[in-house]
């Protein structure tokens, strides 16, 4: 039926597409229409020829990705498939005995094609879908990420901070140790009443970099208020937490801040708080507030520890 017709049918069916103005728009852009329509006759001279095999199915599946993938639109495919369908219908004898037959494979066997292509098209419309979901998921966790960093200092905020301490609490064994450092720069209202709030960043900036140059990369550096600094030890016994704040603290005295114009002596005070199984975030940095507090009343530039919860 379709044979001794195949050239007046794919004649007409790109006429009837081209009266049709997006797929006329898409077949202005068809650098070679005679090929096109070589491949039309022989997608038409494969029309139902064992559509009952895997191999039927994947080839008018790939049929529709190529489409998608050049860029035709999912309501002109439709159209064509229209298209096709009408004129296949309409050379149907309508006086042969098995017409009606005929008539209800070809509807079916377009109808299948055409669902084939929809398939094809949602399918890659999923992935994108799926990859527009990651894409997403990527730039939020980054703009999550900017957000829990302090812009100034680099390091993390208040809360980012506190939400690791309150993590590692929450998972440690009952005879683990967790031991936080909170670091506070001596005299620092002085260093920006005398030099200036430009001057003062600078000092903050620096000092965070001498305290990450001495901890090591596995213990988070938060910055906890304006001039002060908590550090978990998440892998450090009380009197190893103890060697690593007075490395801090030699580190940051050990030579004064240089900008372009002044030279400024820094020290800084340091409290550690410990907790066990079953402290909680509160009395941790209660206890390292109170060590911190206790360094300031001996003098400032100095480590204390406050491990028990008592007063």
């Amino acid at each position: 039926m379709i044979e001794p017709h195949l050239d007046e049918i794919v004649d007409l069916f790109y006429a009837r597409l081209l009266e049709y103005p997006p797929a006329a728009a898409t077949l202005s852009l068809v650098p070679d229409l005679d090929l096109l329509k070589s491949k039309q006759q022989r997608y038409l001279r494969s029309l139902g020829c064992e559509f009952h095999t895997p191999a039927y199915f994947e080839s008018r599946l790939k049929v529709g990705v190529t489409h998608l993938y050049v860029g035709i639109e999912l309501a002109v495919y439709q159209y064509a498939f229209f298209a096709l369908q009408q004129l296949l219908l309409e050379r149907i004898p309508a006086q042969a005995p098995d017409a009606p037959q005929l008539a209800m494979f070809l509807l079916k066997i377009t109808a299948l094609d055409i669902s084939l292509a929809i398939e094809a098209y949602e399918a890659r419309e999923k992935i994108d879908f799926g990859q527009r979901i990651r894409t997403l998921a990527r730039k939020q966790a980054s703009l999550q990420k900017l957000a829990d960093i302090d812009t100034l200092t680099g390091v993390l905020r208040r809360k980012p901070i506190l939400d690791l301490v309150q993590q590692k609490l929450s998972t440690m064994a009952p005879d683990q140790v967790v031991c936080v450092l909170l670091a506070d720069l001596d005299h620092f209202k002085n260093v920006n009443d005398t030099y200036g709030h430009p001057v003062g960043d600078f000092v903050l900036k620096d000092t965070v970099e001498r305290i990450r140059a001495t901890v090591r990369r596995v213990n988070p550096v938060g910055r906890y208020g304006g001039e002060e600094f908590l550090i978990l030890l998440s892998e450090a016994n009380l009197e190893q937490a103890t060697a690593i704040a007075e490395r801090v603290r030699e580190r940051i005295a050990a030579a004064p801040i240089q900008t372009d114009e002044h030279t400024i002596p820094v020290t800084i005070s340091i409290g550690i708080g410990a907790a066990h199984g079953g402290d909680d975030l509160a009395e941790l940095i209660r206890r390292a507030d109170k060590a911190l507090y206790a360094a300031k009343r001996a003098g400032r530039n100095r480590v204390d520890v406050c491990v028990a919860s008592t007063a």
